[in-house]
């Protein structure tokens, strides 16, 4: 069953938010999606969970992409420093 548009019921019960990795910040992370179980049947607290999730979720992927571009940074600046 379906609770608003990234909340799934188990058949147990349990309330599980599924989150969408964006599509280029797959690679970072290995996979395109992922359920987090919010350990309870109500819906309104599953809603509050989620919320917090999602926006947590979205600052984590973007620490991975400003880490990623700053490797990527790094390893163009290595590369000048051996061809000057």
């Amino acid at each position: 069953m379906t609770y608003g548009t990234n909340l799934r019921r188990s058949r147990h019960g349990t309330l599980y938010l599924r989150y969408v990795i964006p599509s280029d910040a797959r690679a970072i992370f290995g996979k395109s999606e992922v359920s987090i179980s919010l350990g309870t049947a109500s819906r309104r607290s599953a809603e509050l969970l989620a919320l917090e999730l999602h926006l947590t979720a979205k600052r984590l992927i973007d620490t991975a992409r400003y880490a990623t571009r700053m490797d990527t940074s790094d390893e163009q600046a290595k590369m000048r420093a051996l061809h000057a």
